[in-house]
């Protein structure tokens, strides 16, 4: 049941989402991603993981992010929370593009 209503919250806001949050939303999603990779490929490498959990690993970096951080977002820094719902949106629609990706060529 609590699924479903952090969905309809976070479906809400996503309707009255302006151009200037969207444009916030995509950088840094895509900020997001850029530091999941270096960070990922750092750690595989510091800790030389080979194998399933090289992948397991590589592939748990490159997730989108949590409804439940615009629940928090929503909650304590109201003033934020379109923000968060368009990053929440636009890394959902990055990681669509970007973990084919990185199952053909990395992992």
């Amino acid at each position: 049941m609590a699924r479903r209503e952090r969905m309809v919250t976070l479906g809400y806001t996503l309707t009255t989402l302006r151009p200037k949050g969207i444009i916030i939303g995509s950088y840094l999603s895509v900020f997001h991603i850029a530091m999941a990779s270096g960070v990922a490929y750092m750690i595989v490498w510091l800790f030389g993981l080979e194998g399933t959990t090289r992948g397991v690993f590589i592939f748990m970096c490159l997730m989108p992010a949590s409804v439940a951080t615009y629940l928090w977002v929503e909650r304590y820094q109201n003033g934020h929370a379109s923000e968060v719902a368009s990053y929440i949106m636009a890394s959902t629609l990055l990681t669509i593009l970007v973990i084919p990706l990185a199952l053909t060529f990395w992992i």
